[in-house]
């Protein structure tokens, strides 16, 4: 395929990507195009958007006269030598055809779109190695009892680009450590191979938290570290699997310390800290550069956490939103985070330095889209961390567009079926958005209120909802129990799929004994509605530590 100019884009490329007819050439051309193309990634976002609706539509009926118009293009050979994606698009028939069509294109795009590490040209390979993995698929049981059918693994787009795995060198001496990979579910190879800073410092304990740069070059993920009580924060760079260490702090529960915030163009990173031997330390916001492996302590507050990023970049600035907790009521800061190198500020306090300043709100979890955001409110106290004594409710915020989202606003609140007496509400829950906008995920919640009906909010179940819909949580909103069986220590992360329908579920299980490796499971869970079951299938070998999953960063404006 000819090389294209700067300014063309890459439609029949993407569309061609569906039937796998792009040769390597092409493949790679379309994977550095997305990189740099607002127009392409916003082409996949409405993809994202649409694919949900489109689900619901009619399926046209086959003309009839369908195989005698065939029969006549193919004898003719009027278009032998055109691919199908330059073929008049009249051999498409009726208009919900055009729009399944157009929103399988995401399947393509998305088994394309590998994760892209930085190469130093063309020509350099990946660094492939090799993963034992297997893939087995179950169906939770339907709602009457009624055994279903098994399902086939998840579809391609329906996986995530990439996952962990840990795994011990030997199954009978720990002392050899562990080696980590990042697999792709689409070949069921190692991406690349992790390695620390030095062999003094090894990567052995579960991987709690993960996330992907926007760009596709970094992996920040956060380990346990051994029986120390305490949890290490990395960033690999995808190309060669060279790790920097982000610091180390006490480990917590508690998931609003869990935030692995990146900004919209990938160069910085923002974390939290918690100090000392244990939970109960101070916590502060830290900033890490890839371009400069810059790791820098921002606030100095003691009782500060990372939230989330606005989409864009603002004057060279990208906008961080940060939380600080108080027994007064908490408080959020929004800071100009400059995206240069050599630039960072450094233990400031929020309340000087911030562009804006929302009182009473906490840990504002802005969607990719910019156009929600989901915000706490209620009395803070401070035990093992941070977290709500009275009143806590996560509240959903919408607006027309990124610049009218007033995080101000109260919104609705995310758990709108609720009962609730005088101080109900959660101490904390655990919440991540879909990188399209539309779905979020709700987990670990800690319900502090009166028992509700049928033991809503449970803390084990996993809850989905969708903006657009305006699907909020209510006991319907539950996963299937039998999404998750067997013995559970934790759901130690979940992330949503673009789709907003499928999910990648961390399932951390008990350790057979002290010198055991730690193992979890990744569960892939295709959620459905009624009496169908959610479709269910798991990544990675039995015995090693499978996950978190990791999906592309789309949608964002």
């Amino acid at each position: 395929m000819n090389q294209r100019g700067p300014g063309e884009h890459v439609d029949e490329l993407i569309s061609a990507s569906l039937s796998g007819n792009l040769d390597d050439a092409e493949r790679r051309l379309l994977i550095d195009h997305l990189a740099d193309c607002e127009r392409c990634r916003e082409t996949l976002a409405a993809f994202t958007a649409e694919r949900r609706y489109l689900s619901g539509l009619r399926q046209a009926p086959v003309p009839r006269d369908l195989a005698a118009r065939v029969r006549a293009g193919i004898e003719s050979g009027r278009f032998a030598a055109v691919p199908w994606w330059r073929r008049p698009s009249r051999l498409l028939v009726g208009g919900a055809m055009v729009a399944t069509a157009a929103a399988a294109v995401l399947v393509g795009v998305l088994i394309s779109t590998n994760l892209r590490p930085p190469v130093a040209s063309s020509n350099s390979p990946l660094p492939f190695g090799s993963a034992t993995l297997s893939a087995s698929a179950t169906s939770s049981a339907a709602a009457s009892g009624t055994p279903a059918p098994s399902q086939s693994a998840a579809p391609l787009a329906a996986q995530p680009v990439g996952y962990l795995v840990l795994t011990r060198v030997s199954a009978t001496d720990p002392s050899k450590g562990s080696r980590l990979q990042i697999v792709a579910p689409a070949t069921n190879q190692a991406i690349v191979t992790i390695t620390t800073p030095s062999a003094q410092n090894p990567i052995s304990g579960g991987i709690l938290h993960a996330s992907l740069s926007p760009d596709g070059r970094w992996v920040a993920f956060v380990s346990r570290v051994g029986a120390k009580g305490t949890a290490a924060v990395w960033a690999a760079r995808l190309s060669d699997g060279v790790t920097v260490s982000l610091g180390e702090g006490a480990e917590s529960a508690n998931p609003f310390y869990d935030q692995l915030a990146w900004s919209a163009d990938g160069s910085v990173l923002a974390y939290t800290l918690i100090s000392g031997p244990d939970a109960a330390g101070p916590s502060d916001v830290w900033l890490f550069r890839p371009s400069s492996s810059d790791v820098r302590q921002l606030t100095a507050s003691g009782s500060a956490v990372a939230a989330s990023f606005e989409p864009g970049i603002t004057g060279g600035n990208a906008q961080l939103w940060v939380s600080v907790a108080s027994a007064s009521g908490p408080t959020s800061y929004r800071l100009a985070i400059p995206t240069a190198s050599g630039t960072s500020p450094e233990k400031i306090q929020p309340a000087t330095a911030a562009t804006a300043t929302v009182s009473g709100a906490f840990l504002p979890l802005l969607a990719p889209d910019g156009r929600s955001a989901i915000v706490w409110h209620g009395q803070m106290a401070k035990g093992a961390g941070w977290q709500f004594q009275r009143g806590g409710m996560p509240y959903l915020v919408t607006g027309a567009d990124p610049a009218s989202l007033k995080l101000s606003d109260m919104g609705q609140p995310l758990f709108p079926s609720l009962t609730l007496a005088q101080g109900d509400g959660f101490g904390s829950a655990a919440i991540a958005w879909s990188a399209g906008s539309d779905g979020f995920v709700v987990w670990n919640t800690a319900w502090t209120g009166v028992p509700q009906a049928a033991g809503f909010p449970d803390h084990q179940r996993i809850y989905l909802g969708h903006v657009r819909t305006r699907e909020l949580i209510g006991p319907n909103q539950a996963l299937d129990a039998k999404d998750v069986t067997g013995t559970v220590a934790a759901i130690q992360d979940v992330k949503l799929a673009p789709d907003g329908l499928h999910l990648a579920i961390t399932v951390a299980r008990p350790l057979a004994g002290d010198l055991s490796a730690p193992a979890a499971d990744l569960i892939i869970v295709k959620r459905e509605y009624g009496t169908t079951p959610d479709g269910v299938s798991s990544l990675g070998a039995a015995g090693s530590w499978n996950g978190p999953g990791l999906y592309p960063s789309v949608g964002t404006p």
